[in-house]
């Protein structure tokens, strides 16, 4: 450790979280949208319902301590832990990474980190995702990375992920894709042999995560009745800024089961407009995507097995397309997609996977070689931050209200 801190690890990781701090403080818009604060009207006191558990826990630390939690206030004080926790959490993630790195490969390193962490610390600070409890869902799957990384305590990750089910049933799409991949990418490690502990992790977290997902999406709002909802209603009026607004589609699909892709119709268009011109402005990153993976696919193509295990890495971020296709959050499906593959990566390199390191050294020296300044592509994202969730970021929520008025 005495070394670790003389270390230019530790220097980039300090200066790396001063850039953190002052990247949340000017994204932080001090405010929490009656979406977000609607979530805690749900709890377990109306029977196992979805997304109940945060409510659930939120309620029982106040009964406990004697604090009146389940405020706007309340809420904005657990926000503000959330974040702080986040921030904590990330950042060991960070340094894991970089203590596995060997030596002479830190410098590829540092370049991935920072360009992760710009897409990362921001992305709960601004109004429209800070107190969104996606922030819970992150942060236990950074802590399922770090013990699949570290091959430490593995039998948690199935518990916890079932964990994060209960905040939010969405994280089947979003985010249990990269703990998938991870366990895939163990089970086949050895291409002559499928280990039988990291198949059954992955069968078992797979199962976990899919059995709850249909219970939460298609019965359990049958047992809450009209004079329930009603309650929650007011209740989730009553926690927001002004005591008066709460998220009427959150209500309407939990609660009572409806379909409100109708309802939502004016954000599918936002939606449909906002997203080809940010796929435009991100061209440059889909383009090094592409190269990527074309690489790594020809490299691994004489061995099927193996050619498979990265054609699933690929295909890992299909699992957020019933979210594209049926919701309307494309910020947070932005950041999803973003958060599994440079998350995978990132855990892939550490885990000393070869084909991956080569091919993002190859990446690396490539780009190097055509653009003068490359780290432009690196610091670039930052004029796009924050992420927001119908629109993809404030970019694009500027573009979308100056140009299109929408």
């Amino acid at each position: 450790m005495k070394s670790f801190f003389k270390s230019k690890d530790f220097l980039f990781l300090i200066l790396l979280g001063i850039f953190g701090v002052l990247f949340i403080i000017w994204s932080f818009d001090k405010n929490i949208i009656p979406q977000n604060t609607t979530l805690y009207a749900l709890s377990y006191d109306y029977g196992f319902v979805s997304r109940g558990l945060l409510g659930t826990i939120w309620n029982y630390i106040g009964e406990l301590t004697g604090l009146n939690t389940m405020t706007y206030d309340g809420i904005y004080a657990l926000s503000k832990v959330f974040l702080v926790i986040f921030f904590v959490v990330l950042m060991l993630f960070f340094l894991q990474i970089i203590r596995k790195t060997k030596e002479q490969d830190k410098k590829y390193m540092y370049y991935l980190i920072v360009f992760f962490s710009i897409f990362n610390f921001p992305m709960f600070a601004g109004e429209h995702n800070f107190g969104r409890v996606d922030v819970v869902l992150v942060i236990i799957t950074f802590i399922c990375c770090m013990l699949i990384v570290q091959g430490f305590l593995e039998w948690l990750v199935p518990i916890f992920c079932g964990i994060a089910m209960l905040f939010h049933q969405g994280y089947v799409f979003m985010y249990v894709n990269i703990v998938l991949i991870l366990f895939l990418f163990k089970a086949l490690k050895d291409t002559k042999k499928i280990s039988r502990k990291y198949a059954a992790l992955f069968i078992i977290t797979l199962v976990v995560v899919s059995v709850l997902f249909i219970y939460f999406e298609f019965i359990s709002s049958y047992n809450i009745t009209e004079a329930q909802a009603e309650s929650i209603v007011d209740y989730a009026k009553s926690l927001s800024a002004n005591g008066e607004d709460y998220s009427e589609s959150l209500i309407n699909h939990e609660v009572l089961g409806k379909d409100v892709f109708a309802d939502e119709w004016k954000y599918h268009v936002i939606c449909y407009i906002e997203t080809p011109i940010f796929l435009v402005l991100f061209s440059p990153y889909i383009v090094l995507f592409v190269l990527f993976f074309r690489n790594v696919l020809k490299e691994t193509k004489a061995d099927k097995l193996t050619y498979a295990k990265y054609l699933f890495l690929l295909l890992g971020g299909a699992t957020n397309l019933p979210e594209i296709i049926l919701k309307t959050d494309y910020g947070r499906y932005a950041y999803s997609l973003i958060f599994y593959y440079i998350g995978a990566i990132l855990c892939l390199m550490a885990m000393g996977d070869k084909i991956i390191w080569t091919n993002v050294k190859y990446l690396m020296h490539t780009v190097k070689s055509k653009i003068y300044v490359a780290e432009i592509l690196v610091a670039y994202p930052i004029v796009y931050m924050p992420f927001y969730d119908v629109y993809i970021c404030k970019a694009m929520a500027r573009l979308m209200y100056h140009v299109f008025g929408l």
